[in-house]
């Protein structure tokens, strides 16, 4: 029988993909410099055989290298991150958040699987050949299924108060962000925008709609909807077109079909060609390109 002693984790010992991974990309320039990590990025660039390199790959690739791995420990930054990663490692063993964090699993597991079974029936049957012949490529490696944006959906409308307990701490975290679009699904698009063509489009379209609509608000309605977007960082359609609405508050928008009123699904135009339809989603929410995303729509308001 082989008896497996379980090491203490020290700052000598500990793995350097570990600590690196609690090192982030701002603080991690600062402490090569910008021109040297451009440099770095250019290297894992060759390296690999790619155009574009993200933060995982360069700190794979620094994880290799000694000679940074000691300038790291020997910094400040470096000590910082530890410091993280021991805070990590207490809550992981804190029994509170052991039994919240099953609670939470267990809860989720359900909504999860609804939500595959939702978007199997929303494909067409083409793709799901597609990616039968084309799933072993290394560019789905980080590519999740389910959104983070479910924990929150079902943070609100679920009725076991025992999972909305255990998912309140992290679902009204400030620092925490949900998204409706699967993790690495951005940066994807960004990295193959032809395929995403008319979804970058259709986004652009969208927010110059918005750009115009709230342009010509009133004063009031614009620091209601700017009071609710910092807070909620976000604004669903149902409440945007309540603010748009006035809900008694102010006057009706001009009659006639509220432009707001989506459809959802593909349709085919004229010459055959498919389209995809908006769906009911927050128009607010982060765009593909990081000059339409919501901040940009607030900031440009005078």
């Amino acid at each position: 029988m082989v008896y497996i002693m379980n090491v203490e984790t020290t700052y000598e010992n500990i793995a350097p993909s570990k600590l690196l991974n609690y090192v982030k990309k701002a603080d991690l320039v600062t402490l090569v410099n910008p021109q040297r990590y451009a440099e770095i990025e250019n290297e894992v660039k060759q390296q690999l055989g790619v155009s574009k390199v993200n933060l995982k790959q360069v700190k794979q690739h620094l994880s290799s290298n000694q000679e940074f791995i000691t300038f790291l420990k020997n910094s400040d930054l470096g000590k910082q991150a530890f410091e993280q990663y021991q805070k990590s490692v207490a809550k992981l063993r804190d029994p509170r958040m052991k039994a919240r964090a099953q609670v939470v699993r267990k809860g989720m597991s359900q909504p999860r699987a609804r939500f595959k079974g939702c978007l199997a029936t929303k494909i067409d049957m083409a793709d799901y050949t597609t990616c039968l012949n084309d799933y072993n490529d290394p560019k789905y490696d980080n590519m999740t299924l389910v959104p983070s944006g479910l924990k929150k959906h079902v943070f609100e409308t679920t009725t076991d108060e025992r999972l909305k307990e255990a998912l309140r701490p992290s679902v009204l975290n400030p620092n925490n962000s949900f998204s409706d679009l699967p993790s690495g699904l951005r940066r994807y698009i960004r990295a193959n925008p032809r395929e995403f063509a008319s979804y970058v489009e259709e986004r652009k379209q969208e927010l110059r709609l918005l750009r115009s609509v709230l342009r010509n608000m009133p004063i009031q309605e614009k620091q209601r909807l700017r009071a609710y977007f910092t807070q909620h960082k976000n604004i669903p359609l149902d409440e945007f077109a309540a603010i748009i609405r006035g809900d008694g508050q102010g006057k009706k928008r001009g009659r006639g079909e509220n432009p707001f009123t989506l459809r959802r699904g593909r349709y085919y135009d004229e010459n055959g060609i498919e389209h995809y339809e908006p769906s009911e989603r927050s128009f607010l929410r982060s765009g593909v390109e990081d000059d339409w995303d919501a901040e940009s729509v607030f900031t440009s308001l005078s």
